[in-house]
């Protein structure tokens, strides 16, 4: 599983940085998609295996996530303000536009930027909101008297803007514990994601931001993986009683809910599609699941991630890209990175929370 995670982030990074030795990837959009399939089939399979369901479990779970996503972010975060500021004085490709837009933010404006940044939480919600000329402070996207044109989107304030996917995915991990425990509950919440955003898509919100960034129509996808995970551990059990008429029925439920949305959507993110993306999941979890170089290589797939944007503008900025093959020399150096990223501060925190776990008796 770790080189199918690691091969998703270089199809993100060959989606902004271009081509790898001329041969397209899948599109960024999909190895994003695919990422909330594969995390909502490892949270279920953490959550029911790993960690008791309960108060202590919860907030075992919790401590784990926050120190897996946070300590490598914040390094890109700080590289991402002091690098204009230091080395090019300023002078990088959009820091000035955005520095006098948040300069004429008011404070609320402003201190959501600052939480957003710091935390990541609300980036996803920066797809949502535009800063109003008039009086510096955010409103919805689209509201009456706020066109999308009348002032930057606040998505442009953030320092490292592809995190509005890690925003998602917190959003995720907070009702995880809640949910994926039970095969039933996560079967009607795909089915009612999956007809939520059948909905959006006939009433004209089926592109973006709404068709691709809004959690509740994006849900279906965890639920997906954690669907998944159920049914590979049923399989692992020799469960028979798994597909009982009641499971069989919301399964069938959510395959109406899939058909729907791929006839009347108008095929912007086909359900079925991704659905045959997905079912391969269990089965390259299982034969990969002792191996511990793919897990040393699944390792590098956040760092790459989250540090790509910035290697990206760096590279464009110091280098003339003409003289070299841009997609290669971005994902190359992107890897080079998450490598120094996960020796320095991936595994030492890995170390942390593996301690942190059995002493409270259970696994990280």
């Amino acid at each position: 599983m770790g080189c199918l995670r690691l091969f998703l982030a270089v199809c993100v990074v060959s989606g902004h940085a271009g081509p790898l030795f001329g041969l397209t990837l899948p599109s960024s959009n999909s190895a994003v998609l695919l990422f909330f399939i594969i995390s909502g089939f490892y949270m279920t399979l953490i959550c029911t295996g790993k960690y008791a369901h309960d108060r202590a479990g919860v907030t075992l779970f919790y401590e784990n996530r926050l120190l897996r996503l946070f300590p490598g972010y914040l390094l890109v975060l700080a590289l991402s303000v002091l690098f204009p500021l230091i080395f090019v004085g300023g002078d990088f490709p959009g820091y000035s536009a955005i520095e006098n837009s948040f300069d004429g933010a008011g404070l609320p404006a402003q201190f959501l930027c600052i939480v957003s940044n710091l935390t990541m939480v609300c980036s996803d919600a920066a797809l949502f909101i535009n800063l109003g000329p008039s009086n510096g402070q955010f409103v919805p996207l689209g509201a009456a008297g706020a066109p999308a044109a009348s002032g930057p989107l606040a998505h442009s304030f953030l320092c490292v803007p592809q995190i509005w996917t890690v925003g998602v995915e917190l959003l995720f991990y907070i009702t995880a514990p809640f949910v994926v425990h039970h095969f039933r509950l996560v079967m009607v919440l795909l089915s009612a994601s999956l007809l939520l955003r059948l909905g959006l898509a006939n009433c004209g919100f089926e592109y973006e931001p709404w068709g691709y960034r809004f959690l509740p129509s994006l849900y279906w996808f965890f639920m997906t993986g954690a669907a998944l995970c159920h049914g590979y551990m049923a399989w692992r059990a020799k469960d028979r009683g798994f597909l009982n008429p009641a499971n069989l029925a919301l399964i069938g439920l959510a395959l109406i809910a899939m058909a729907l949305m791929d006839i009347f959507s108008n095929g912007y993110v086909l359900a079925s599609r991704y659905l045959l993306y997905a079912l391969p999941v269990p089965f390259i979890f299982h034969f990969t699941r002792n191996l511990h170089w793919d897990r040393m290589i699944g390792d590098l797939s956040y760092p790459v991630y989250i540090n790509h944007v910035l290697v990206f503008q760096a590279s464009v900025y110091f280098l003339d890209m003409s003289l070299f093959d841009r997609g290669v020399v971005i994902t190359f150096l992107s890897v080079a990175l998450a490598g120094f990223m996960v020796f320095l501060i991936e595994h030492p925190v890995d170390r942390y929370r593996q301690r942190l776990a059995r002493g409270r008796g259970a696994a990280a």
